[in-house]
């Protein structure tokens, strides 16, 4: 028996956006967002002694309504970054953001999100990554059930924690969700070809290596970070990869450590993103 859920997103949104130079900008959305759901219970019944299969029923399950909302985004962003092939190596970017909802359910969604990107070293590509980035819906339907929880296991936020990873930690995959997080990284970044590289020329693929270090935490109205008294720890991450860049893609294999899941330990995890 097998029980399966769908979440159907529609969504028509228009943007606009204001430069105010070539660093800094300004952007405002609106639109109409429909959220809808299904599910239902397959049943199947085979042969103990064949392997035949002998009945195959589904039964639909009762599912919340559907929401209807209006939504409204402005924000404000600066971006003085310089890409490498893989990731930014230079520079620094920000955005700071406030979206709202209003419709079946109403809450506000700020954003805050800073990423600086700096090479110490004068002839030597190495670069330092870092970002301390905070997102959450607050207001009064801010943790209605219907709204998927915010997830801290996501591969851009603090690595080693992809949602498959429920099936080896369901004790501690609570404390990853919740309506609001706190995110920060830190990463070392060094060109091993590419233009930059140490194997260098425009015919090269870029391939860097990097270190890292991930943190967060997620909470909701009814707890706090441990960090300000309350009683949500966080998560952490090491690790250390490759990533290359295949006709667009960025490909990222690492080797990461669920510091708070010991019994994962060091284990390989595989994807398509570029750095932060």
């Amino acid at each position: 028996q097998v029980s399966q859920f769908w979440e159907i997103s529609r969504n028509a949104v228009g943007r606009f956006s204001y430069p105010l130079s070539r660093a800094n900008r300004y952007e405002l959305a609106g639109g109409y967002r429909q959220l809808s759901f299904d599910a239902e219970v397959r049943t199947r019944v085979f042969s103990l002694a064949t392997g035949e299969l002998l009945a195959d029923a589904a039964e639909d399950i009762d599912t919340p309504s559907r929401l209807h909302l209006g939504t409204l985004m402005g924000a404000f962003v600066h971006d003085t970054s310089l890409f490498g092939g893989t990731a930014p190596i230079l520079g620094r970017r920000a955005r700071l953001e406030l979206s709202g909802v209003h419709g079946s359910i109403t809450y506000a969604a700020p954003l805050a999100d800073y990423r600086e990107y700096f090479a110490p070293f004068d002839g030597f590509p190495l670069t330092f990554a870092g970002r301390v980035m905070h997102f959450g819906r607050y207001g009064p339907d801010a943790e209605d059930p219907r709204l998927r929880p915010l997830f801290l296991g996501s591969p851009g936020l603090v690595r080693g924690y992809q949602t498959g990873f429920r099936l080896f930690a369901d004790s501690g995959f609570e404390r990853m969700q919740g309506s609001r997080i706190a995110v920060g990284n830190v990463e070392a970044r060094l060109p091993l070809t590419g233009i930059r590289g140490f194997v260098g020329g425009p015919f090269f693929p870029s391939i860097e290596g990097h270190a890292f270090f991930d943190a967060g935490v997620a909470w909701d109205s009814n707890v706090r970070p441990s960090v300000v008294g309350g009683d949500r720890e966080g998560i952490t991450s090491v690790g250390f990869g490759l990533r290359t860049n295949l006709a667009g893609f960025v490909l990222d294999f690492s080797y990461v450590n669920p510091r708070q899941f010991e019994d994962r330990g060091w284990h390989f995890q595989f994807n398509i993103i570029p750095g932060f």
